[in-house]
């Protein structure tokens, strides 16, 4: 079974600062780390350093697209 972490951002870019922020420090103060995906509006600078990324169709840009997160996680077992 594939499993991942998930983290979202939309919309303005500090959001984007911030799931980098998270993500560094994951793979910072873990050992083994595990696959950490971003779902997101655009691929930007940002995105890159993601495991995988996946790109909303039609983003809300507010807490709606915290419900397409559900149908659009790329792993088996996703930890959001």
């Amino acid at each position: 079974m594939n499993r991942g972490f998930v983290t979202i951002a939309t919309g303005d870019e500090r959001y984007y600062q911030m799931a980098r922020i998270l993500l560094r420090s994951y793979r910072q103060n873990c050992a083994d780390p595990i696959p950490f995906a971003i779902i997101a509006d655009r691929q930007n600078e940002y995105t890159a350093e993601f495991d995988d990324v996946v790109v909303l169709e039609h983003p809300a840009h507010s807490w709606m697209d915290k419900l397409a997160l559900l149908s659009n996680c790329p792993y088996e077992e996703n930890i959001f």
